[in-house]
């Protein structure tokens, strides 16, 4: 019952997560997903990693939660920045965004010899 408790309000939490990326955004094609929120807290995963490699994981959660706001605010701030035409370009600029922040936490990762660390499951 416990399990079950906690995976119902995870769920939860990711709807609200996306409707709140969704109504920031103004588009309904947006998800955290798809604006880089998730690479940027991989990014602060593999810091902490670098930095303190002794770390708490709550404090290891916190720094992630950390970046992954920061990747948010660069998402919103270059939206600010560009001229949409289409619905179809706010996902396709966060999709970019996701990849550069990737490709630069796998070139630290692989730098530093810490890709097994990166890689879910």
């Amino acid at each position: 019952m416990p399990r079950t408790l906690a995976l119902v309000l995870a769920g939860a939490g990711m709807a609200v997560c996306g409707t709140i990326m969704q109504m920031l955004a103004r588009n309904r094609f947006v998800e955290p997903s798809t604006t880089g929120t998730v690479e940027a807290a991989g990014l602060g995963m593999l810091t902490t990693l670098l930095i303190a490699p002794d770390m708490p994981v709550f404090v290891r959660m916190l720094v992630a939660a950390a970046f992954a706001l920061a990747g948010t605010s660069i998402f919103l701030a270059i939206l600010r920045q560009v001229p949409l035409r289409s619905a179809v370009m706010v996902p396709l600029i966060g999709i970019m965004l996701g990849g550069v922040i990737s490709a630069v936490t796998t070139f630290f990762a692989y730098r530093y010899e810490l890709t097994q660390s990166m890689v879910p499951g």
